[in-house]
């Protein structure tokens, strides 16, 4: 199925929705079970968008140009089974659809972990110190995952094998702007969304 970019982005607003609302108050180890259960979620939609968007703007020059740069790159790529890749094209779009949904997972995950924590801080559940050190590791923890760059498996291996090679700068450019329009920064600090919401747990008194 082919969807066009308002399918898309829609598929990925609920999806967000839906994720945030089954997080009542409850336990810590039973909130952390259901954000990872959630997440793989997320990441399989966030995928299956990827494909779409390909599927959908194939005929584009942009994207015509990103498929021939990307079937360079992972031409005989070197593979995790000590192979070398055979099928270079589905490499390239199983990279671009485990980069893309990597980043969207890790994104909503770090979105939610701190809103958990922000609501914690003025509830009186979280004392200000433990917030500030739980926000620092999120975004030690935020900007290891972003800097993950090596993604993708050759469909026609059997059993699969993953690629050793990266992520180019080129397909990461493109992916970036035109799959992720812009929204998932490489750095925490540099997020909006996300300094909005430290600046208010950094405001909480008791």
């Amino acid at each position: 199925m082919v969807y066009d970019a308002d399918e898309r982005a829609i598929l990925l607003s609920l999806t967000h929705a839906r994720a945030i609302a089954d997080f009542p108050n409850t336990n810590d180890s039973d909130l952390y079970r259901k954000i990872d259960g959630a997440m793989i979620s997320v990441e399989l939609v966030a995928r299956a968008a990827t494909f779409a968007y390909f599927d959908a703007y194939r005929s584009t020059k942009v994207v015509e140009a990103i498929e021939a740069s990307g079937v360079a790159h992972y031409s005989n790529a070197p593979m995790t089974n000590g192979e070398s890749a055979h099928y270079a094209f589905g490499l390239f779009r199983e990279a671009c659809a485990g980069y893309a949904g990597h980043r969207i997972k890790e994104y909503l995950r770090t979105y939610i972990e701190l809103d958990r924590i922000r609501i914690d801080v003025h509830s009186w559940r979280l004392d200000p110190e433990s917030a500030k050190k739980a926000v620092g590791w999120l975004e030690l923890i935020y900007n290891t995952q972003m800097d993950r760059r090596v993604f993708g498996y050759d469909p026609s291996m059997l059993p699969f094998g993953s690629t050793t090679v990266p992520v180019s700068d080129a397909i990461k450019g493109f992916l970036d702007f035109y799959v992720l329009d812009s929204g998932i920064s490489d750095r925490f600090r540099d997020s909006k969304n996300f300094n909005a919401m430290v600046s208010d747990i950094m405001r909480a008194e008791w």
